[in-house]
């Protein structure tokens, strides 16, 4: 058979029937009559899909401690009340012979840290450390400090384990 017959024969065949009924269903459960509609109103379903996945992150996170600022709130003097009032509950607490201490941390990893799967080998991880020694229920010294992991396990600030939160 020649190139002409195959043709022909195709011509005439239902193959370009079904195949142009199949492609009018498609288009039409899009409510599309060109390819090119088809592929815009898909692309703006996506986008918006995204947009919206991404932005819904922005409502569920966790409350956000600035501990640098937080710790600017108080002098000598203050309250214990207060010092709940700015700061919060306290991560640890401690008593020896210069009176109570609260002590307030907080794990900061950088972008390159946060990283899924290989952030454990990238970027900085720094802890910040607050500490509030009161006399009675007043504040008679308040530290901030920013270490790094090594050097808040030497230290022996807490016996508390790091949480894996920043």
């Amino acid at each position: 058979m020649s190139p002409a017959a195959n043709f022909e024969i195709l011509q005439n065949s239902n193959l370009q029937d079904i195949y142009s009924k199949v492609r009018r269903s498609i288009f039409y459960k899009f409510n599309c009559e060109h390819p090119l509609k088809m592929i815009k109103r898909l692309f703006s379903t996506f986008l918006l899909v995204f947009c919206l996945f991404f932005l819904s992150a922005c409502f569920f996170g966790s409350p956000v401690r600035h501990l640098a600022s937080d710790v600017c709130l108080m002098t000598q003097g203050t309250s214990k009340d207060e010092v709940l009032t700015y700061m919060g509950a306290p991560d640890d607490q401690q008593t020896d012979q210069y009176g109570e201490m609260w002590i307030y941390y907080q794990v900061n990893k950088s972008i390159m840290r946060k990283t899924p799967f290989i952030g454990d080998n990238l970027g900085t991880e720094d802890v910040d450390v607050v500490t509030v020694r009161f006399e009675g229920e007043k504040v008679i010294t308040c530290a901030y400090r920013s270490l790094t992991v090594e050097e808040f396990k030497k230290s022996g600030i807490t016996s508390h384990d790091l949480p894996d939160v920043e």
